[in-house]
């Protein structure tokens, strides 16, 4: 596991960057980017801070089924 990412059942923030959303989904970045803007089934969205995109832990957890 890497150091930089913990499990994902011990992250104790509310939101995670669009790198740290998609290495927990097994995604591409790029991937998750096109989610944020309706490109292709997406089964999350994004909340948008400035001009970052911000991804709910829990809604990750929930798609995972990771509780």
């Amino acid at each position: 596991m890497d150091a930089q990412y913990p499990p994902l059942s011990k992250v104790t923030v509310d939101f995670l960057d669009t790198p740290s959303a998609a290495h927990y989904l097994g995604m591409q970045v790029c991937t998750l980017r096109n989610w944020s803007i309706g490109k292709g089934s997406h089964p999350i969205q994004p909340r948008r801070v400035g001009r970052s995109l911000r991804w709910s832990v829990a809604e990750i957890r929930n798609l995972l089924n990771i509780q």
